[in-house]
């Protein structure tokens, strides 16, 4: 036997190998074990069955393990109860084809795979038959898998399953119905009886844009909230009367958004705007009070120009600290009087002055009888 291949004490006692044993007892090193576990090579029977020209088209395995494969064999031959069996392939060439081999079971394996199965259709979670069987979910759902794929048994997850049941019982018209005409997922999901989760795998499986589905709901149900509203007042409000309540305030901020503005959806949909009905003293005392503001303003804009006009080309700041305006309605009148043409822009960037049409020509005339 060669020294360090099989340090397990039950081995040694025993002093034969049976292809049931792991192959945890030949003592690979980790890398090496993790790659035959990977590639189903689990048992000493899987491990001494393949040929050294199949060991050698694996991935990550060099010549020098392969010399240490063939060592491992010899001591495996020499030690094992069976008679041996001849390989069941051998490389022809070095650019043969991958070998279509499958491991071969043991009884043993297949009574525990059987078992997963049977637990799994007993209690219907990968989790529940990991905590029986002290695994993890991954690990009993890779041997479920291994037991389909060598035709012991064939096997669905529940939720699959299940989602094969909600297939049969929604169709994917009666889906787009329900989203574009509920509020939100949640309540499809408590119409139809089903989770999110199940309903998102239904939306991707029927392939339904949920954007577009989502923004044709929203239309509609302002639409839906805006004819109930006309039909509770009995005429098409004004946006002053909608912001009376909270209820007709979401209705306008909603058309708003959705829309624009509120003109547009009444373009759309051929709706007149209305008339504001003022009692006739208050729309006399409205009038004055806008001609007061008016007049207020006039004499503001007249003694923003005389400033210009006497001083010659000014900043705003310096325009306002003059006048004693704020520097915004101060900048509001300039800008007015600029397009009106009765002032003009002289600079450029943070040096902009305002001043006259008339003092932009003495400026240039300055300068050329400077020169």
């Amino acid at each position: 036997m060669i020294k360090g291949i099989f340090p397990n004490e039950k081995i040694l006692t025993r002093g034969r190998l049976h292809d049931d044993d792991s192959i945890d007892v030949l003592n690979f090193p980790t890398r090496v074990l993790n790659t035959l576990v990977m590639h189903d090579y689990e048992t000493v029977g899987h491990f001494y069955r393949v040929s050294m020209a199949d060991l050698g088209r694996i991935r990550n395995i060099g010549t020098k393990t392969l010399k240490y494969f063939g060592e491992v064999k010899a001591a495996i031959k020499e030690h094992r109860k069976e008679p041996d069996l001849p390989p069941l392939e051998t490389a022809k060439s070095k650019e043969a084809k991958p070998s279509s081999f499958v491991p071969y079971l043991t009884e043993t394996e297949k009574e525990r795979m059987k078992l997963v199965k049977r637990l799994y259709d007993e209690y219907g979670t990968l989790e529940k038959v990991g905590s029986l069987l002290r695994l993890s979910r991954e690990r009993v759902r890779q041997i479920l898998n291994k037991g389909q794929k060598y035709g012991l048994f064939t096997y669905q997850l529940t939720r699959d399953r299940k989602f094969d049941e909600v297939l049969n019982k929604i169709d994917g018209e009666r889906l787009r119905v329900l989203l574009s005409t509920t509020k939100n997922q949640f309540d499809v999901c408590s119409n139809l009886g089903i989770d999110i989760s199940t309903l998102q795998r239904l939306i991707k499986y029927y392939n339904i844009d949920l954007v577009s589905y989502k923004q044709d709901a929203r239309y509609k149900r302002y639409l839906v909230e805006y004819s109930e509203m006309v039909r509770v007042l009995g005429y098409h409000p004004s946006t002053t009367i909608m912001q009376r309540r909270k209820e007709w305030r979401k209705i306008w901020a909603g058309i708003v958004r959705l829309w624009g503005s509120f003109d547009r959806f009444r373009a759309e949909f051929g709706i007149e705007k209305p008339k504001h009905s003022m009692h006739p003293n208050t729309l006399k005392a409205w009038q004055r009070a806008k001609e007061r503001r008016m007049a207020h303003k006039k004499e503001k804009v007249e003694n923003v120009y005389k400033i210009i006009a006497e001083h010659g080309p000014l900043t705003c700041k310096k325009i306002s600290y003059l006048a004693g305006y704020s520097d915004q309605i101060v900048y509001q009148y300039v800008k007015d009087m600029v397009k009106k043409n009765k002032i003009k822009k002289l600079g450029k960037g943070n040096r902009i002055k305002y001043g006259l049409n008339i003092q932009k020509n003495y400026i240039k005339q300055s300068k050329n009888y400077a020169h």
